[in-house]
């Protein structure tokens, strides 16, 4: 399953991979915590086959954030008759 970033309220602006051990509901509080607080805080992106970065991020000036996971394939609903 992917995992993604989000930042800014933009719908056309700039997504990023998380690492798949990334820790979703951790990185949705963090960011929540960084935007009250007007403090930085730093996320771990995938840059590369096998490569991460960190990515620096100003709580105080986002306007908005989104963190998801795709759902896993043949996930969803059954239906059974």
């Amino acid at each position: 399953m992917s995992k993604y970033l989000k930042l800014g309220a933009d719908p056309a602006g700039e997504r990023w991979t998380l690492p798949d051990d990334a820790d979703v509901s951790k990185i949705r509080a963090e960011i929540a915590e960084a935007m009250e607080e007007d403090n930085a805080l730093s996320i771990s992106v995938v840059v590369g086959k096998n490569r991460t970065a960190d990515l620096l991020v100003n709580g105080g000036m986002l306007a908005a954030a989104l963190v998801w996971e795709d759902a896993p394939a043949g996930g969803g609903m059954t239906i059974i008759d």
